[in-house]
């Protein structure tokens, strides 16, 4: 009777646990990165994006990847305004 009572408890505990871990939404981390024209080809974002998705932050699903081209110098303080107005996680 008492092992009944105790695995009855132990699901019981478990499935309140179960719920609770999956009713909370994931965080998603949002990250700016600057850098010249078709940055985005270039073999270190690719990496990056490797190297992100190996530590388990995944595009579209816990990651917001904001990859911002810039031309010139000039451009480069309305995007980190920009980055810094949504809160980025890091740039």
């Amino acid at each position: 009777m008492k092992n009944s009572l105790f695995v009855i408890f132990l699901l019981a505990l478990l499935s309140v646990f179960g719920f609770r871990v999956d009713a909370q939404p994931s965080r998603i981390y949002r990250v700016g990165v600057l850098g010249p024209e078709k940055l985005e080809d270039r073999l270190q974002i690719k990496g990056l994006r490797a190297g992100l998705r190996e530590s388990g932050y995944v595009e579209s699903k816990n990651l917001e990847l904001s990859i911002a081209n810039v031309k010139t110098y000039d451009e480069l303080r309305p995007i980190v305004q920009g980055y810094l107005e949504t809160r980025m996680d890091a740039t």
